[in-house]
């Protein structure tokens, strides 16, 4: 995770993994279905308490796929008080969006 501004606003910058549901050839992360869960992946907890102390900022996932993530739909409800940007291949809209 890196600090930097947006639009004057603190952003999160947060790489999920490199897991996805696709293998495309001209990925430039080379994600696919077989990466394992990046240890940030693995700690939606730490996750959580880490945006729950943040003042409200711009949030951003990338890597891989972020909706692989399953965790993700719990971390962006438990915290409302940020914006976010998801940088998805939107193959499939999880329930929670």
């Amino acid at each position: 995770m890196r600090n930097a501004k947006l639009f004057g606003r603190d952003t999160i910058h947060i790489e999920h993994g490199y897991r996805c549901n696709f293998k495309c050839s001209y990925c430039t992360v080379q994600a696919s279905p077989e990466k394992p869960r990046s240890q940030v992946e693995g700690n939606a907890e730490r996750v959580i308490e880490f945006l729950g102390q943040t003042p409200p900022a711009i949030v951003c996932i990338t890597g891989g796929e972020p909706l692989v993530w399953k965790e993700l739909g719990d971390i962006v409800a438990a915290t409302p008080q940020h914006y976010w940007i998801i940088w998805s291949n939107l193959s499939g809209v999880a329930d929670w969006m």
